[in-house]
């Protein structure tokens, strides 16, 4: 009986110590719960925080407007046409005399247009039959620009690019002024690197006309290197 009541009173005396150490643990879990909820909501405001100063600087590209006036152009006429299971197609070689009226580029030199006008006899995509589909690469060549060397990858005193138009007519035939549009690809220049679009107009008698280019260029000035030109 004495035996008993003593053990009794033991587990009388270990119920209290079992509920305190529940409650300490589950204190303990709440307060680590929180910890980590507040570190996991301030993870992305720390990161966010980075400043964007880490990336790289752009350099600000610059607009400037150059202008030739076009003399003395001869065009091979007729041209040389060919017939193809497509339609006709014509190329033609235009060449003068180019004098700037605006810009610090070339002030004087060549200008040439090699560019091909083709028809087609039924509607294909992208093209319809009757229209014309004008194409060309053309240049301007300073005319004090150092003879080009082999293997050379940019060539100073030159700038070339692309012309691409739809028209009702083929304008080479025409007697009448005329516009097309053009482009400047990506070029490295004395000035640095530059690019642009522009409008080449030939007159009336074909013999004269211009050529209107605005182009972005680098802030910095891009000199290119001695023997790669």
């Amino acid at each position: 009986m004495v035996g008993i009541v003593i053990l009794y009173a033991k587990n009388l005396l270990f119920v209290p110590v079992l509920v305190f150490t529940i409650v300490v643990a589950v204190i303990a879990t709440n307060t680590t719960v929180s910890m980590l909820a507040v570190s996991s909501q301030a993870v992305p405001a720390t990161s966010s925080a980075i400043p964007p100063t880490v990336m790289g600087a752009v350099s600000p590209a610059l607009a400037e407007d150059l202008a030739w006036t076009l003399s003395n152009i001869a065009i091979d006429h007729p041209g040389r046409a060919s017939t193809l299971a497509t339609g006709n197609i014509i190329r033609y070689v235009l060449r003068g005399s180019a004098n700037s009226t605006s810009g610090t580029n070339i002030k004087e030199g060549a200008f040439q247009l090699i560019v091909s006008a083709f028809q087609p006899s039924h509607d294909m995509p992208g093209q319809r039959a009757g229209r014309w589909y004008i194409r060309g690469d053309w240049s301007i060549t300073d005319a004090y620009a150092p003879t080009p060397m082999r293997g050379q990858r940019h060539r100073r005193g030159v700038l070339a690019g692309t012309l691409v138009s739809e028209m009702d007519a083929n304008p080479f035939t025409a007697t009448h002024a005329f516009t097309l549009p053009f482009n400047l690809p990506m070029t490295l220049t004395d000035a640095g690197w530059m690019n642009g679009k522009g409008m080449l107009t030939i007159d009336d008698t074909q013999g004269s006309g211009t050529m209107t280019l605005v182009v972005n260029r680098r802030a910095s000035v891009v000199q290119p290197p001695s023997g790669d030109l």
